[in-house]
């Protein structure tokens, strides 16, 4: 993020990033003392010198805001979001629709998309004139099937551009649907939007001569800043305590003897990759102890990232486990009973990969018995069905897969998507191809 900052006077010990002054931020996060100068300091006039969507935090006191003019913000929309520990400011209050997508595209040929939801003019720019764009509008498999025949209505398609949610109608891309794509003898491309590609069979892709890409990097930040929000939540039980102001209840269930700073705590990344790499820079900044364990070791980790040889180790050292691994069948509950009752008594785990990485029965009873304080989830093995045995653990912080619910990281994932399958029209070669198709493809 860009720093800046505003005091009275100029700090000496500010680094060179943090600049000195500029108008109209995106957040806006207080840190003054309360004295009779600082009632009401930011008011009506410095919350419309924001953006209009922009963000107000405040950890120093109540008074400093004008509640009236903050709310009045939150009314018309001008502030998107103004979270505090010092009252009980309301959460954001809109809401966005990830509308189904799947697509393919061909030159002088159909190209399936569901709705696009950020990049309109994108899709416009890099298939005028090389491909038709067609919608997927399928509301089940049978039609789907049905349109990938001669003459069907997806006849002529030669890519496919994918998003996860395009199973609630047809499926996953199972070896049936693979089947039916390689049957057209034109479908040669699956272009999909995202970083795990779970749901597609690739391996039978792979063996019928269609190449399947995802986004790998585009996630990253957004999934990491998903992974440091679980982290901190289940350290200071943040997630309990918004609940119980909303509740009435201010903080009467938090407990300083259950709760920690995370500076000087040992984080241990599991997998690190883009998201586990992008995670141990921003708790670095606390400063958190980072170690990890990959398959093998990363050469381009920084010198104050440990690697580990074993997962044994890396569970055996660490306070707080947060998982970046892909979901294969060789990962199916790699962390379970074992790993968990190798840590210390009262750690934490945090998980935004796959729901079935971790063996959820043994998470629960360690959670019975105390001897993990509490997890961090984005992801479940059966969404958007949630254990409701989790549920009974308030100090939890679960979160229903939202990890790049935002419209920055969504459009970025969009064109990778686009751009990965327009490079396959024009060069007959994309990028981001997933591992398991071979140097042979």
């Amino acid at each position: 993020m860009h720093v800046i900052y505003y005091s009275r006077y100029q700090s000496p010990g500010a680094p060179e990033w943090c600049g000195s002054c500029a108008p109209r931020q995106d957040i806006l996060s207080i840190h003054v003392a309360l004295n009779e100068n600082a009632v009401g300091l930011v008011g009506e006039k410095q919350i419309k010198a924001m953006k209009r969507g922009s963000a107000i935090i405040n950890t120093a006191r109540g008074k400093v805001l004008d509640d009236e003019a903050v709310i009045r913000a939150l009314e018309d929309d001008h502030a998107s979001n103004v979270p505090s520990n010092r009252h009980g400011a309301t959460a954001p209050y809109f809401a966005m629709r990830w509308v189904p997508i799947l697509g393919a595209c061909g030159v002088n040929a159909h190209s399936l998309t569901g709705d696009i939801v950020w990049a309109h003019d994108e899709v416009k720019q890099l298939f005028r004139g090389l491909a038709d764009v067609v919608k997927m509008d399928s509301p089940n498999r049978a039609d789907f099937l049905s349109g990938l025949k001669p003459g069907g209505k997806y006849d002529g398609t030669v890519g496919i551009y994918r998003h996860n949610t395009s199973a609630d109608r047809i499926g996953v891309f199972d070896k049936e649907i693979v089947a039916a794509l390689a049957a057209t003898g034109t479908v040669k491309w699956i272009a999909h939007n995202g970083a795990g590609y779970d749901q597609i069979d690739v391996h039978e892709c792979a063996a019928r001569g269609i190449r399947v890409s995802n986004t790998p990097g585009a996630v990253d930040d957004a999934t990491a800043t998903t992974a440091l929000f679980l982290i901190i939540s289940c350290l200071r039980h943040f997630s309990l305590g918004e609940r119980s102001l909303r509740a009435g209840t201010w903080k009467s269930p938090i407990s300083s003897g259950r709760t920690h700073d995370l500076t000087g705590r040992t984080l241990g990344i599991l997998g690190l990759g883009g998201i586990g790499l992008r995670l141990a820079h921003l708790v670095h900044a606390f400063p958190m102890r980072v170690i990890y364990h990959s398959r093998r070791k990363v050469a381009h980790a920084p010198d104050w990232c440990e690697y580990v040889g074993s997962m044994e180790a890396l569970f055996r050292q660490s306070d707080v486990v947060t998982l970046h691994v892909p979901l294969r069948p060789d990962t199916v509950h790699l962390v379970g009973e074992r790993e968990i009752r190798t840590m210390k008594r009262g750690s934490v785990i945090v998980n935004t990969a796959r729901g079935k990485v971790i063996d959820e029965e043994a998470l629960i009873r360690a959670l019975e018995d105390g001897h993990l304080s509490s997890v961090g989830l984005d992801v479940y093995p059966d969404e958007p069905n949630v254990n409701p045995r989790l549920l009974e653990f308030p100090q939890n912080a679960l979160l229903p897969h939202m990890g790049t619910e935002n419209q920055d990281s969504q459009r970025v994932m969009e064109v990778r998507a686009l751009t990965n399958l327009r490079d396959f029209l024009v060069e007959g070669a994309g990028r981001d191809l997933v591992p398991e198709m071979g140097s042979s493809m």
